[in-house]
């Protein structure tokens, strides 16, 4: 008995393996021990920023600005705690204050070692 057509639509069509909005495993992202090419003080700076924004090492990239990880600015006194516990430095509240990038935390970080 052949199949009565319908007007709905056949999700038996699965997309193309190279198509752009197939889902499955995502790429893994870059650790930053695989990257040679980053200095010490940048790939410790990031990898903390990560982990206390909760995100991926690629997405704490030097020009990204803190309040695109997070609204909540509690965190970036809490990346300026861990990176000053990590690298033995003090950072005052009016220099966290003018902290707009990650660039902005690793400069400081290289200026006061």
């Amino acid at each position: 008995m052949p199949r009565a057509r319908t007007a709905f639509a056949d999700f038996s069509i699965k997309p193309a393996a190279d198509h752009p909005y197939r889902r499955g495993p995502k790429k893994s992202p870059t650790l930053p021990e695989d990257d040679p090419a980053l200095d010490p003080i940048e790939k410790q700076v990031r990898t903390i920023v990560a982990d206390v924004y909760g995100v991926d090492f690629s997405q704490a990239a030097p020009d990204t600005a803190f309040l695109s990880l997070s609204d909540d600015e509690l965190d970036v006194v809490e990346s300026v705690m861990e990176v000053e516990e990590a690298f033995g430095i003090e950072i005052d509240e009016d220099t966290i204050d003018g902290f707009v990038t990650v660039a902005d935390l690793i400069a400081v970080v290289r200026r006061r070692r």
